[in-house]
């Protein structure tokens, strides 16, 4: 007579079940604890502004200004930049186009024929001839200006120390990278004002020669 004894299939079945729910439940603390992980990483990995992409804010990222002449405004010897005070988008790339119909006045400070506080530190200059303004001339990209030749100039140094030396009878453009929610204002730092040495008049008046770049 045959002695062996069969086993009963579901004597195994009570065996693997219990290990496969251990294995589950092993998994899912590795994933949890790689989660967790991943996650503080990403909390300590520094902000980064990629300007590449457009700017979701509805404010404008080309802003146009134009200096007019004190025959202009009305006023001897008061040119004004129109607008004076602009708002632009924060961590955003905003280009500023501005026309100058003014002619030039001899810088007194050397160092504010220099652009700084632009893409680059470079700028474009159009040449235009205020009887015939929609014809202008060559554009070149330059990084200073001759100090001659400046008519006014745009300088907000708490934005990025920029500053603009404008040249008489032209346009410029230029680009900047704007950071942080803030007002910063700017003035014009070449003499084409009133009094002896020209700084006054327009030079101290907001809405003339200063006036603010608001930046949300």
């Amino acid at each position: 007579m045959n002695n062996r004894v069969a086993v009963p299939v579901l004597c195994l079945t009570a065996v693997v079940v219990p290990v496969l729910g251990l294995i589950t439940a092993v998994s899912v603390i590795t994933d949890l604890r790689g989660a967790g992980s991943g996650a503080a990483a990403a909390a300590a990995a520094p902000p980064t502004i990629d300007y590449s992409s457009p700017a979701t804010s509805t404010l404008p990222t080309t802003v146009y200004l134009t200096i007019v002449t004190g025959a202009q405004t009305g006023k001897d010897n008061y040119p004004a930049y129109v607008p004076s005070s602009v708002t632009i988008p924060a961590h955003s790339k905003v280009t500023f186009v501005i026309t100058n119909f003014d002619d030039a006045t001899p810088l007194q400070a050397a160092l504010f024929a220099k652009v700084t506080g632009t893409v680059g530190n470079t700028m474009s200059v159009t040449p235009i001839d205020p009887a015939n303004p929609n014809a202008p001339g060559q554009a070149t990209t330059v990084s200073q200006v001759d100090p001659n030749d400046v008519g006014h100039t745009f300088t907000a140094p708490g934005l990025g120390n920029l500053n603009i030396p404008v040249p008489g009878h032209a346009q410029v453009s230029f680009t900047v990278e704007t950071g942080a929610a803030g007002t910063f204002d700017w003035n014009c730092f070449d003499p084409c004002g009133t009094g002896p040495d020209g700084t006054s008049g327009p030079m101290v008046t907001t809405g003339y020669m200063q006036g603010t770049i608001t930046v949300t």
